[in-house]
């Protein structure tokens, strides 16, 4: 299991990178389970616990709810942004040398209206796409998925669960 911590990423062995990439090769996307180790998980279940909330429109792509919290943010920054996790992923994805991961803490409120359509993210040099699911409470619903611009028919498909 691939983990991040303080200091990096433990259980990155090459063995599993070899596996992972073979997979993300077919797939186009590979799952991460465990990745926040338990003790980071509760502090940042704390922050969006407490944390403020607000309504965030991204044009003609979805609505959401984004984290007002500075500290939480950096937090989950600072641990995918390690050289050792960056080239981790690169071996995964097979990817250019990765700069950088940037983001949003968001969450999609069920019955509010939120949603996300069909987007592309290939950008202002984006190479790899990352999701940390953070619930701390099981849930079932929505389904990543991921196809060709232009095209209907999908590469991959990744259901969004954790019991």
């Amino acid at each position: 299991m691939i983990q991040l911590d303080r200091s990096g990423v433990t259980g990155a062995d090459d063995v599993l990178v070899e596996r992972l990439s073979h997979r993300f090769a077919q797939d186009q996307v590979v799952r991460l389970p465990g990745l926040v180790p338990p003790d980071i998980m509760a502090r940042l279940a704390a922050r969006l616990e407490r944390g403020a909330w607000r309504a965030f429109g991204h044009h003609d792509i979805g609505e959401e709810v984004i984290l007002d919290d500075a500290p939480a943010l950096h937090l989950l920054h600072f641990l995918v942004n390690t050289p050792a996790f960056l080239a981790c992923v690169q071996r995964i994805a097979q990817a250019e040398p990765l700069a950088n991961f940037i983001g949003r803490v968001y969450r999609f409120v069920p019955s509010a209206g939120h949603s996300d359509s069909w987007h592309d993210d290939v950008k202002d040099g984006r190479a790899v796409g990352l999701s940390i699911n953070l619930g701390s409470r099981a849930y079932a619903g929505g389904v990543f998925q991921i196809r060709r611009k232009g095209s209907s028919q999908l590469l991959a498909e990744a259901p969004n669960v954790v019991a």
